[in-house]
């Protein structure tokens, strides 16, 4: 079978697995090609499912970050131990809340701000990230348009106040 570029970026064969018999530069054509498949639009989701299953983390991220990639590889993909996979995954406005809501737990501060912007974030996850321990993330959360007028103001009323603004409260008029 031939590594011809062409069949790979049509998406019509499998691309070949890595392995010591594949030159260096065949081993990055083919990254290259799988991942400019995963990231397309117009992918297949059987294809970005099979691909969530990529040993490349690169290609995984990808797929998460696929509009087109079905609620169930997003799902899969929301516990991907990799930050990367799960920063687009958290990113993606396809992402069902359930993939949502794992995400909202992780320990990495830029997936949870991604979460927190998302539009497809449950209302009590958005709540939850109002207190995040991260600053930038409960600002995020405050941010996002699901989050019901009320309870933007209430947080307004009783987040933590900023360094600037604690110097300026205590100042002598």
């Amino acid at each position: 079978m031939s590594h011809g570029s062409n069949q790979y970026r049509s998406g019509r064969l499998p691309c070949p697995p890595v392995t010591p018999e594949l030159s260096l530069q065949q081993q990055l054509e083919w990254l290259l090609q799988t991942r400019e498949i995963a990231a397309r639009d117009t992918a297949d989701p059987d294809e970005l499912n099979r691909m969530a299953r990529d040993p490349e983390a690169s290609v995984r991220a990808h797929v998460a970050g696929n509009r087109s990639t079905s609620p169930a590889t997003l799902l899969l993909l929301a516990r991907d131990p990799e930050p990367a996979v799960g920063y687009w995954a958290a990113c993606n406005r396809s992402t069902p809340p359930a993939a949502l809501q794992q995400l909202g737990d992780s320990p990495d501060d830029a997936v949870r701000f991604h979460v927190a912007g998302n539009c497809s974030t449950p209302l009590a996850l958005l709540e939850r990230l109002l207190r995040d321990s991260n600053p930038a993330v409960a600002e995020a959360a405050a941010d996002n348009p699901g989050l019901p007028a009320a309870t933007r103001a209430m947080w307004q009323l009783t987040r933590p106040a900023k360094p600037a603004r604690q110097r300026v409260a205590q100042r002598p008029s």
